[in-house]
Formats: structure tokens, sequence, C-alpha cells
């Protein structure tokens, strides 16, 4: 959990796992990790990033937790005040996973 200028609570840009035995910190875009799982039998880990407040699309990463690569990401619109009807775009198994579990 990390301070932020404009809200009055801490938000939280980081997610942290201790694996074999080092310290991985995944931080994505900047934007605050809102939603977050272990996949592939906990080789990975997918998460959400979307604005504290009135974002018009979440963005998903899912990493390779030992080496910290980007595996895959993508971005999924949301109905928001400027774009009430977003197109859907298509989301990958790893993202339909981690939303199942809100």
């Amino acid at each position: 959990m990390f301070g932020n200028c404009c809200t009055s609570y801490d938000i939280p840009l980081q997610i942290v796992v201790y694996a074999d035995g080092r310290v991985h910190r995944f931080k994505g875009v900047g934007l605050p990790i809102f939603q977050w799982g272990f996949a592939d039998s906990g080789t990975r880990i997918a998460y959400g990033q979307e604005p504290v407040h009135f974002g018009c699309s979440i963005h998903y990463e899912l990493r390779d937790i030992a080496s910290e690569r980007l595996i895959d990401e993508v971005d999924v619109p949301e109905p928001c005040g400027q774009i009430p009807n977003p197109q859907p775009v298509k989301t990958p198994g790893w993202v339909a996973s981690l939303t199942s579990k809100k």
C-alpha cells in the first residue's frame, strides 16, 4: 500500500511475491492493482489495474513469476460516463479465471 496524492487512503501499487528464495515485485503500468491471483499452478501471476475512480478500462497482465517476464496483457473496456456501452473485446481465459474470483 502506498500513499497517494489524490485520495485520503493508501492504494495498492505493487504485488510482492516470495518464491524460490527470491522476492519478486510486480508493478505493471503504475495503476492500483485491485485484482490479482496465481495462474498455471502458481508459476504465473495475473493482475488487473485501473484508476481509483472513473476508469473506462481495466489493464490486465499475466507474468511469469520466476523471470518476471510479461506473458500477455489486455485492456478490457468497462462502462463509464464517456463510453456507456463500450465495444467488448475477446478476453483470454486467464482474465476470465481472475475475474470470476471477485
